[in-house]
């Protein structure tokens, strides 16, 4: 399960990056919570914390970028937590004439299993109409 909660939450980090409207040198700390797949009553929720600088060029090429934390958080019907993880998040887009040229994450997180402390990281980018993966990497010790 706590392979499945993990994914769910990595593919869900592209949702908290800020767009390309967020204020330059701003601070972000916001919450989103979702009721859950997983059962009745379940609640999921992303809290975000970092900061965002988008620059505007004179040629109208927008530059964002993200860093810092995400945290995952899964609650039981009342109110318990049942997971919870947080992950550093590192996240750069560019906007050229209103299209995304590149974008792209770095994902971060260290969790428990079976007893031993575990660390995934990965990078993702979009770059040229094409999404690549690298870095990945995962142990645990």
């Amino acid at each position: 399960m706590r392979r499945n909660l993990t994914a769910l939450a990595i593919g869900a980090l592209a949702l908290l990056a800020p767009s390309a409207t967020s204020a330059a040198g701003a601070r972000v700390d916001t919450t989103q919570c979702f009721l859950s797949s997983i059962g009745s009553g379940y609640i999921a929720c992303y809290a975000t914390k970092g900061a965002s600088n988008e620059t505007t060029t004179p040629s109208g090429d927008v530059s964002s970028q993200f860093n810092g934390t995400t945290t995952f958080t899964i609650k039981d019907p009342t109110g318990k937590v049942i997971y919870q993880s947080t992950h550093e998040l590192r996240y750069h887009r560019l906007v050229k004439d209103g299209v995304a040229k590149v974008e792209g994450q770095h994902v971060k997180d260290t969790f428990p299993l079976n007893g031993k402390t575990c660390t995934f990281q990965s990078d993702l980018q979009y770059a040229n109409g094409e999404v690549r993966h690298g870095a990945f990497d995962s142990s645990c010790s």
